[in-house]
């Protein structure tokens, strides 16, 4: 819920980040039905990057944020790469993305790392090395309905999904669905499609039958988010972090609908 704090000890830990005190707010959260219980983290896995000259994040918040991960998750489950010759920037083994070091949009880096089909490999089990062509279809949906029923004011009129060609009708097994969350300056409002088609995710699902929900947030002053980055300080309200916040609800809805889950 602070500014001051999102920018400073968030990002460059110009402060101690208290991590104990964050992880006994979530259990407290729990408790009181905010969050899911957090006895379903136990078993759940975790993918941390971060870039070792990346010139925002500074090194204490990642270790932080492992250390927030390592208290609610079996360790064991929780992976950190920090990859030397990164900046702030996603990275890919695209030899037409920029140069790894390179802080800048759409921040994917030509780091000669598949980073999708890593994270992925982390989270789900072995995978199959990504294709090109991504055959599948990558098509926009229209998000207004859950800015409405949510109470968002955040969200962009247009989100993205890609559907592998092999997760098409209901045919053979099953297929797995993955949220990709963009950065700050990384959304379709700023930089089009180029993270979406340049980050390896659509290569990485297409050959691994995974459906990616690609949701967007908008670049604006009201509410102040000139940045595009998906609320996680406040700027929708105090209820950001938990499931009553609008742009959780949202996505949530989003889930659901993907899922063929009944609404209400």
């Amino acid at each position: 819920g602070s500014i001051r704090h999102s920018l400073g000890r968030c990002m460059k830990a110009d402060e101690p980040i208290p991590t104990s005190n964050l992880v006994e707010l979530t259990s407290q959260l729990a408790v009181e039905g905010e969050v899911d219980p957090i006895t379903g983290l136990a078993g759940d896995r975790v993918w941390i990057f971060r870039g070792a000259l990346d010139p925002y994040v500074q090194k204490p918040v990642a270790d932080a944020l492992q250390e927030y991960y390592e208290a609610l998750v079996d360790p064991a489950n929780v992976a950190r790469v920090e990859l030397d010759r990164a900046g702030h920037t996603f990275p890919s083994a695209r030899t037409d993305a920029k140069a790894c070091d390179v802080t800048e949009a759409p921040f994917v880096g030509n780091c000669d790392y598949d980073g999708a089909t890593i994270l992925l490999t982390h989270l789900y089990g072995p995978m199959n090395a990504g294709r090109k062509p991504a055959e599948g279809e990558l098509a926009e949906f229209d998000q207004t309905p859950y800015a409405r029923a949510s109470g968002s004011g955040g969200l962009a009129d247009k989100g993205l999904v890609f559907v592998p060609r092999e997760c098409r009708g209901g045919d053979g097994p099953k297929c797995r669905l993955h949220v990709v969350f963009h950065g700050c300056k990384q959304g379709a409002s700023l930089v089009g499609r180029e993270f979406v088609l340049g980050s390896g995710y659509l290569e990485a699902a297409a050959a691994n039958r995974v459906v990616l929900l690609f949701p967007q947030v908008e670049a604006s002053y009201q509410p102040l988010n000139p940045m595009g980055c998906w609320d996680w300080w406040g700027y929708e309200g105090e209820d950001f972090a938990v499931q009553s916040g609008a742009q959780v609800k949202a996505v949530r809805m989003m889930i659901g609908d993907l899922l063929g889950e009944p609404r209400g």
